[in-house]
């Protein structure tokens, strides 16, 4: 099998930085050795091979100078990716509570009220403060907390906590 190679150091405008030597076209050409212009090499496939481990390791620095993501960009990512996640387990939690009846039975306020900093955490992609505030919300044993069962229980917040740390990846507790 040949390649036509056409290296960077044959482009009029390579990447800054980029190793010269480092493939920017391969053609593959079957057995015809006909280069398609200037510039271009004739390789076989163990020496295209070769010329890319040679200039691997100066590609990989490159690469990863003007590919890369920043931190910044990375936790955003993962801070939105956690809001997407948190208003769907309100949305699930919602939908679920309106199927159960929480309107017909004057709860619905009650329970936001009773759940607003769980909320807060879930919109905000807090989900370790999530966490948290589920245990505590787990602990009370408020009257006004058994008031708003079957909407809001220990098996339904145990749920969510067990949803949150799936996510997360963490070890169900």
């Amino acid at each position: 099998m040949n390649f036509a190679v056409l290296t960077y150091q044959y482009e009029p405008n390579p990447p800054n930085g980029i190793p010269l030597g480092w493939p920017s076209q391969v053609i593959e050409l079957g057995n015809d050795t006909t280069l398609p212009g200037d510039g271009w090499v004739l390789m076989t496939a163990e020496a295209l091979d070769a010329a890319k481990a040679a200039n691997q390791s100066d590609y990989n620095t490159w690469a990863a100078t003007h590919y890369a993501v920043s931190p910044t960009v990375a936790v955003g990512k993962m801070v939105d990716n956690a809001i997407i996640f948190g208003n769907s387990l309100i949305n699930s939690i919602a939908v679920t509570n309106i199927l159960a009846g929480i309107t017909q039975t004057g709860k619905t306020k009650l329970f936001v009220d009773f759940c607003f900093s769980l909320a807060v955490y879930l919109k905000t992609g807090s989900l370790y403060a999530a966490i948290v505030e589920i245990d505590l919300m787990i602990a009370d044993t408020s009257d006004l907390k058994a008031s708003l069962s079957p909407f809001l229980t220990n098996t339904n917040l145990q749920s969510a906590k067990n949803k949150i740390q799936a996510y997360l990846g963490l070890a169900l507790t």
